[in-house]
């Protein structure tokens, strides 16, 4: 007995249901893949729409993979303790390192969303502010999203795809 297939829907309810979970929750997991292997890393994300926003050390194995390959999969998902709770996101779309000109927009979206994170102004955390100096922006672009809701019975998948460009 296999997963059913994701259903095909209306596309504009689809990227609402798709919005709705990625202002629900805040963690995505990253899958990527590079010369080693495969690897999975999580990241804390806000967005604008489909953009994601995400900071990293570019020095870290994830970050380092977009060399190898700009398109990553990736996971969000809330608390669940039984299959029947699975509310999520499986998605792909390709992450570009932002330009400096773009920083300032993204880091204004994130700061909006984690307030521990500054505007643009320093936080009271020494600590956290070393650590952002060192770290790089990303933009994960989603092109495809299957939301999975076990609330609504097992199995229950909702595809959403970019329209062509």
């Amino acid at each position: 007995m296999g997963v059913p297939a994701a259903a095909p829907a209306d596309p504009d309810d689809a990227l609402a249901r798709v919005l709705e979970l990625l202002a629900r929750f805040h963690v995505l997991t990253l899958a990527c893949r590079d010369a080693e292997g495969s690897w999975a890393a999580a990241v804390f994300f806000a967005n604008e729409g489909l953009d994601l926003y995400f900071v990293s050390a570019p020095d870290s194995r994830h970050a380092r993979s977009l060399s190898f390959d700009a398109r990553l999969a990736g996971e969000i998902h809330g608390p669940a303790d039984d299959w029947r709770s699975i509310v999520g996101l499986q998605l792909s779309g390709e992450v570009q390192r932002l330009a400096q000109a773009e920083v300032p927009g993204a880091r204004r979206c994130y700061g909006a969303r984690f307030p521990f994170v500054d505007r643009g102004q320093g936080t009271a955390d020494r600590e956290l502010d070393r650590a952002l100096a060192k770290a790089a922006w990303y933009r994960l672009r989603i092109d495809e999203a299957v939301l999975i809701d076990n609330t609504r019975g097992l199995g229950q998948r909702l595809r959403w795809a970019a329209p062509a460009r």
